[in-house]
């Protein structure tokens, strides 16, 4: 059954507004913080299916953001509990394992060998690189040779004036 465009969101008190500004400009939450805004805009006077168009939702989206506001308030805006497995790791661990990674920066394979016989746990790659992520670490491949970036004639005059410097008696320098 299709619903009716002229239903409006409440924002009647000072302190609802402000809230609902402050929430669309600072929550953590992406999420809260776009249906902050689209109760603001249908405080306005915008109606479902102008919401539905500018975020790009369904209208049975807008309208349970409106319903979940009307009945919830400011708890309304926020996600709900998801079901999921629990953590394999606790916080301690997480920790240990952002150290062991610190340890071995180019070999996550390495680091998740090394995870498991220190914390006892198997941990997958992608939740090492979440909790990389997480420390403000990463990882890329390393190049296995720069030599395709050099310019060859600026290292042929390097290597050549490195020769006539180590033909200098007072001048000790390795080889290439």
């Amino acid at each position: 059954m299709p619903h009716p465009c002229s239903r409006f969101a409440e924002d009647s008190s000072d302190d609802n507004r402000q809230f609902l500004i402050n929430a669309k400009r600072t929550h953590p939450a992406h999420a809260v913080r776009v249906r902050a805004h689209g109760i603001l805009l249908n405080a306005k006077g915008l109606s479902v299916p102008d919401l539905t168009k500018i975020f790009s939702i369904d209208d049975d989206t807008a309208w349970i953001w409106l319903k979940r506001w009307e009945e919830g308030g400011h708890a309304g805006l926020e996600d709900e509990p998801r079901s999921g497995e629990p953590f394999k790791a606790d916080e301690r661990a997480r920790k240990k394992a952002v150290d062991i990674l610190r340890k071995y920066p180019n070999s996550p394979r390495l680091a998740l060998e090394e995870i498991k016989k220190q914390i006892g746990k198997q941990i997958s790659r992608h939740a090492l690189n979440r909790w990389a992520r997480a420390a403000q670490l990463g990882w890329k491949r390393m190049p296995k040779s720069s030599k395709s970036l050099r310019d060859p004639d600026l290292f042929a005059a390097i290597k050549k004036e490195l020769d006539e410097l180590r033909e200098l008696p007072d001048v000790k320098l390795g080889s290439v």
